[in-house]
């Protein structure tokens, strides 16, 4: 993980495990990790909530801000 400090996980239904870190998300899948940045539209770097809507979306909550991510 890019941060020893965890700050909120989720797994959602698709069986990916989303952790929030002081560093950014981390989106654990089959293939591995992915670690997403300001770059890649994260509002800042530390995560301060993560949600999953019923459409299988993914909300971050930054410390700058909210981003959603749905596959496609």
């Amino acid at each position: 993980l890019p941060s020893a400090r965890v700050l909120v996980t989720l797994r959602a239904r698709d069986g990916d495990l989303w952790i929030g870190t002081a560093a950014g998300p981390v989106r654990w899948h089959v293939g591995g990790p992915t670690l997403f940045r300001e770059a890649d539209g994260v509002p800042g770097t530390e995560v301060l909530d993560l949600f999953e809507t019923p459409d299988g979306s993914i909300w971050v909550a930054g410390d700058r801000g909210v981003v959603r991510w749905a596959e496609g």
